[in-house]
């Protein structure tokens, strides 16, 4: 190895382990089959390479006295096996391979007098005698190729056969929280589980939730299965969704594109009157990637991608009601000093346009009846006069923004018996909108990080160990900016209250994975004895949302009486009565064992059984 080569090889080591969850290996699949010569005869002793023709990293095997030969712990993609023996010619398959699959490849050989053939298979067997599961793969041309909502990947999940639900719906990639209404096997959404290239990625505290969404153009594949799950996972009961991203390959590679869409790309429709104006909106979402090799021919790769964001979403025209500027008249008379009446001078909902009076005092506390003391005109309302208009109706017309990107950074690196793979995706997301009272306009962001790494080393032809390592990080500030020193205050009939509600809400999401597979191949059997950790926690740092009084007021009056009706919102000891942040932590962790063995009892047979223990 170069000295250039080790010192980039430090630098993206260095890289991964500065950004810092459990991994599923993301190279699990597997290719099995014969050699034989043209009467269907095994050949044993041929020696079989195995090629990637992305990569063109290539990997040998020989046949048994079977003529059986088996490669383990590769990563979906376009691959060729060839096959060579003593007075035989060389014959080669072409065939695509998917994430999880065990793909059952026959090598016919002639005699040396014919001296090569090749067979090229593009697309998989309708009936693969080697794999049990019931799934669905989605690859590069399909995720471009079908109508893909707000550009989310795992929109597609739903077509699937067996699956129910109504998908993502408009939820975007970006999203720390995704949730999927799809299901299967008669259960809900709360017994998925998905992975990205080996790390489980659903939430360890909504189960069901996804936690990273990869950018649709960084996926290789989806593969979306409903059943007969391998003991090689253990979480699933409805549906099993790994996602596999691209990879660099030999030849430098790259693509840029834009979907762009506003209110003037929309047709109206049949039943839309000519004249109508469609709320204004837009969205830009680009997408930007390249790969190829770090040092050519030396199996050494990249990937890089980035998908910017930015939308403006209209919100639609909202009749919204507030105070009359000729009730704050009255009551900057009334009660000079309250401190609700300071709050409405200070407050006031100036982003509405105001269509009509919805209430005057007489609609708001009733006629006047001097001896019940109550009504307006009465000591009991401040004698406010009957015809004071009290509430407004008003059109609040809005547009709320979006922010967003995300990037992941891949790099794999391959050795004479070892293995070497890291990914970084990073995400980020800036959304808010206005108020109807401009200061209580707020902002939001969340944030999301991931990084995994995984070394497999071939002991021999036959035994392989693949590790892996995983850590994903999420968070939320739900309001992460606005006026945060008023209380929160609703009024009976008051559509528009004051205060910013989840006041500066922290949400933190950890998940650590660990992972190793020893794969040992004795004859017709794959053995797999695995062992895996995981452990994740989930930080609610919720003082400042519940460090906020929430004030409730029955009518006007008693606002301006500073006469609220109840109070809530804050956080207490409930044992010692006394105030306390609001806040929580929540952890768990589990560990599981495993150990399986797929066995070609016949070329038209593949047996794969196994225990696990969580």
């Amino acid at each position: 190895m170069s000295h250039v080569e080790r010192q980039v090889i430090r630098f993206f080591t260095l890289l991964l382990c500065m950004t810092a969850v459990v991994c599923f290996g993301q190279f699990s699949g597997s290719v099995q089959g014969t050699v034989q010569d043209t009467t269907g005869l095994a050949i044993a002793n041929a020696t079989v390479t195995l090629t990637n023709t992305d990569t063109t990293v290539a990997q040998q095997a020989t046949s048994d006295s079977s003529g059986l030969y088996r490669f383990v712990s590769l990563a979906p993609g376009p691959y060729d096996v060839s096959a060579t023996a003593p007075g035989f010619g060389t014959a080669k398959v072409s065939f695509p391979l998917t994430s999880n699959e065990t793909r059952e490849v026959r090598v016919v050989l002639a005699v040396t007098k014919v001296s090569t053939s090749i067979e090229v298979t593009s697309q998989a067997p309708l009936l693969d005698t080697a794999d049990s599961r019931n799934e669905q793969t989605l690859e590069t041309q399909a995720l471009q190729a079908l109508p893909l909502a707000a550009r989310n990947p795992t929109a597609l999940i739903t077509l699937t056969p067996g699956v129910t639900g109504l998908g993502t719906g408009t939820s975007t990639n970006f999203n720390p929280e995704n949730y999927i209404d799809a299901s299967a096997n008669g259960r809900g959404q709360n017994g998925n589980q998905y992975i990205v290239d080996g790390l489980d990625v659903t939430s360890s505290i909504r189960p069901g939730v996804l936690n990273l969404t990869p950018n649709v153009d960084a996926v290789a594949e989806i593969s979306v299965q409903t059943n007969t799950y391998s003991v090689e996972y253990g979480r699933a009961s409805s549906i099993q969704t790994v996602i596999t991203t691209k990879s660099g390959t030999d030849q430098f590679h790259g693509f840029a594109s834009e979907y762009y869409s506003y209110q003037g790309l929309n047709a109206k429709g049949e039943f839309v009157p000519p004249g109508t104006k469609i709320n204004p909106y837009h969205v830009n979402n680009m997408s930007f990637g390249v790969g190829g090799p770090v040092i050519p021919h030396h199996q050494f790769f990249f990937f890089f991608s980035i998908e910017p964001y930015r939308a403006l979403t209209s919100n639609g025209q909202s009749v919204q009601t507030y105070e009359d500027p000729a009730f704050l008249s009255f009551a900057q008379t009334a009660q000079p000093n309250s401190p609700e009446v300071q709050l409405m001078a200070k407050y006031r909902p100036t982003s509405a346009t105001t269509s009509a009076v919805s209430a005057t005092a007489l609609d708001a506390f009733g006629p006047q009846n001097i001896g019940a003391n109550t009504g307006c005109s009465t000591p009991s309302t401040d004698n406010i006069p009957c015809a004071t208009p009290v509430f407004d109706h008003g059109i609040f017309n809005s547009s709320s923004y979006n922010n967003s990107y995300q990037w992941n950074a891949r790099v794999d690196k391959y050795f004479d018996k070892d293995r070497i793979y890291g990914n970084f995706i990073r995400n980020y997301i800036s959304s808010g909108g206005p108020a109807v009272r401009p200061a209580f306009a707020t902002t939001s962001y969340d944030y999301g990080s991931s990084i995994q790494v995984n070394e497999m080393h071939a002991f021999s032809p036959q035994t392989v160990n693949e590790a892996s390592f995983g850590y994903n990080r999420i968070e939320g500030f739900a309001n992460k900016t606005g006026t945060f020193t008023v209380p929160i205050v609703g009024v009976s009939g008051l559509g528009v209250g004051f205060g910013d509600g989840f006041a500066q809400g922290d949400f933190i999401q950890h998940s650590y994975h660990w992972r190793d597979v020893l794969t040992r191949i004795r004859g017709a059997h794959n053995f797999n004895f695995g062992y895996e950790g995981w452990h994740g926690d989930d930080l609610a740092l919720f003082a400042g949302a519940y460090g906020i009084p929430n004030l409730s007021y029955n009518n006007m009056i008693d606002l301006i009486n500073d006469k609220p009706f109840s109070e809530s919102g804050l956080s207490y000891n409930s044992v010692t009565g006394q105030p306390q942040p609001g806040q929580y932590k929540f952890a768990m962790s589990t560990f599981g064992m495993f150990a399986e063995d797929t066995w070609r009892v016949s070329k038209k047979l593949t047996l794969n059984y196994g225990i696990r223990y969580d």
